[in-house]
């Protein structure tokens, strides 16, 4: 008698920052805290598709962050038949959305939470499901001060995944 199992596989890997050479930019560098940013919009592609994304976040701030606090992220979607009517009405640019209030209107998947009130690293990761073509990725600093003004140190990635069915 066969048997089969679910198998997770890697769709793609991108890196979403304020970099020369990202994938996608998103220039969270310098925001301030108690505003957000928002990226580029990103094309994941036609339906059918993957609609697992898991994703690791490293960044700093400049200053002194207070422990406990975050940088949260939320995402925004848009209909698969055309790129407008985003979510939270953010538009489709890498943009600073100053002291937004959004957030009723897009979707929290994670945090980043200072653990160390230094400008060291701070790094977390998690995952969430996406069925939409279009996303959008936003950055909410909450953490008692600006983020780290260097480009490079902030770097998201966010690995497309999805669930293949294999004999065995």
């Amino acid at each position: 008698m066969a048997t089969s199992k679910a198998f997770v596989t890697n769709e793609s890997e991108l890196k979403v920052n304020g970099e020369a050479g990202a994938d996608h930019a998103w220039s969270m560098e310098g925001t301030e805290t108690a505003t957000a940013q928002c990226s580029i919009q990103i094309d994941l592609g036609a339906r059918p598709a993957a609609y697992l994304i898991s994703w690791n976040c490293e960044m700093a701030w400049q200053g002194t962050p207070t422990v406990g606090n975050t940088c949260d992220f939320y995402a925004a979607g848009a209909p698969d038949a055309t790129a407008a009517n985003i979510d939270g009405d953010i538009g489709a640019s890498d943009a600073d959305l100053g002291t937004w209030v959004g957030a009723a209107n897009t979707h929290y998947f994670g945090s980043v939470t200072v653990d160390t009130a230094d400008t060291t690293d701070q790094i977390s990761s998690g995952s969430f499901v996406w069925y939409g073509r279009y996303i959008s990725l936003i950055g909410f600093n909450n953490g008692g001060t600006t983020l780290n003004a260097t480009d490079s140190v902030f770097e998201f990635y966010m690995t497309v995944r999805a669930i293949q069915g294999q004999a065995t």
